[in-house]
């Protein structure tokens, strides 16, 4: 079966949403979706702005009523079409016995590859529990500093603070992900769906930048998302109640609108959500390196 490094969307019948929903790459398909130069590339096809990242996400448009079921054609059975995208890979998809010298090979003794002696007659159960501890301690398993990266002239680049110390820090999963598409950090899909919402509203009204948006638009952006109650405004509220009131759904609009702006710039760069920290890099070169030590390539696991 195929692995993931984050939820994968279930397509039970009727395809309920909160199955497909629940998996970042759904959400990802969605904000590329939003991004105009991709959809300019989708129209042409595969000739325009964004022609080499169509050539692996091809066409994200919805066919027919149901973002769903587009997104489960899209995917594929078992992530059969571009689901593969996101799936983990190693030069050993499965572990390997070695018994005796000619089983070795000499990218075993590079990270993140590891050869342990376990006593199998102690049993499956504890053969497990000993790998398992042995893993935990392998010093590459500590978590690494991260550096945010943003875009300057086109360019992905690194930036650091003005002390020069990273920010945050990369969980394992996604600081060593071999998958060639990888999720960059985690948003709550409550949070997604949101961002999402708004940005799609905004841009139905025609309305392009917050910044530009007089306050009647904005109030009827939030009513139209579910920030602002319309009967709640027109109730019994007293006006200092009313203006905490728009204040509040404001803050929130504004919120929601700058992530759903990154995110959907962020989709043409092949990376989401946010841009990725300079340790993706450092770890492709790695992997990079590995691939021509022997004559194994990276497969799906």
């Amino acid at each position: 079966m195929p692995h993931y490094i984050a939820a994968e969307p279930t397509f039970s019948t009727g395809l309920r949403p909160e199955g497909i929903e629940k998996s970042p790459y759904f959400w990802w398909w969605r904000f590329l979706g939003l991004n105009e130069r991709y959809i300019e590339t989708c129209k042409s096809p595969g000739d325009g702005p964004l022609a080499e990242l169509y050539k692996d996400f091809g066409d994200v448009r919805i066919q027919g009523d149901s973002p769903y079921r587009s997104f489960k054609a899209w995917w594929g059975e078992e992530g059969a079409n571009h689901g593969k995208l996101f799936q983990e890979r190693s030069l050993f998809p499965k572990a390997k016995v070695l018994t005796e010298q000619a089983d070795w090979e000499p990218e075993m003794a590079e990270y993140p590859y590891a050869v342990i002696v376990v006593d199998v007659h102690l049993g499956v159960k504890k053969a497990q529990e000993l790998v398992g501890a042995a893993i935990k301690n392998i010093k590459h398993f500590k978590q690494l500093p991260r550096k945010t990266g943003s875009i300057e002239n086109d360019e992905v680049v690194t930036q650091r603070d003005e002390h020069g110390s990273p920010e945050g820090r990369v969980p394992l999963t996604r600081r060593y992900s071999t998958a060639k598409y990888r999720l960059t950090a985690t948003v709550e899909k409550g949070e997604l769906r949101m961002a999402y919402k708004v940005f799609s509203a905004a841009r139905d009204m025609g309305l392009s930048a917050l910044d530009t948006m007089t306050d009647s638009e904005r109030v009827r952006l939030a009513e139209s998302c579910g920030l602002l109650s319309k009967e709640k405004r027109q109730k019994g509220l007293t006006r200092s109640e009313r203006l905490r009131s728009y204040e509040l759904a404001s803050e929130q609009l504004k919120q929601y609108f700058d992530d759903a702006s990154r995110y959907v710039r962020n989709t043409g760069y092949g990376y989401f959500p946010e841009m990725p920290p300079d340790v993706f890099t450092e770890w492709d070169n790695h992997t990079n390196a590995l691939t021509k030590i022997g004559s194994r390539n990276l497969e799906p696991m």
